[in-house]
């Protein structure tokens, strides 16, 4: 029988879906006319629990994504724009890094949230 365990890449694509689904599908870095979403790690996705964190996560246009929240000149603004728009500290969030994630129950989770934003 085949594992049925969620792959990684399966649960980035909902995590990203929720992130977007919850912005209303539209950048939450300002106005901008309907065009291409990202979903952005405010703290990069190095651990599964702060990677499925939606507190560590916003709703950016694909412009956005390239020339703020990754521009080095630009980047360290951007992410305490982001910590603030969430209402988080970066301690906060990588509180949340040490926990361990069932991957099962995340994929019920962000299946949920889908639902609850859609």
């Amino acid at each position: 029988m085949k594992d049925l365990k969620p792959t990684v890449k399966q649960l980035d694509k909902l995590w990203a879906k929720v992130i977007k689904l919850r912005a209303g599908m539209q950048s939450e870095y300002g106005v901008i006319i309907p065009c291409h979403l990202a979903a952005h790690h405010i703290i990069g996705k190095q651990t599964l629990a702060l990677r499925y964190n939606l507190g560590n996560g916003v709703c950016i246009t694909t412009g956005q994504h390239h020339y703020v929240a990754h521009n080095t000149g630009r980047s360290a603004k951007f992410k305490q724009w982001a910590l603030d728009h969430r209402g988080v500290t970066e301690e906060q969030l990588m509180i949340t890094s040490r926990n361990r994630i069932d991957m099962f129950a995340m994929k019920l989770y962000l299946e949920s949230k889908i639902e609850e934003y859609s």
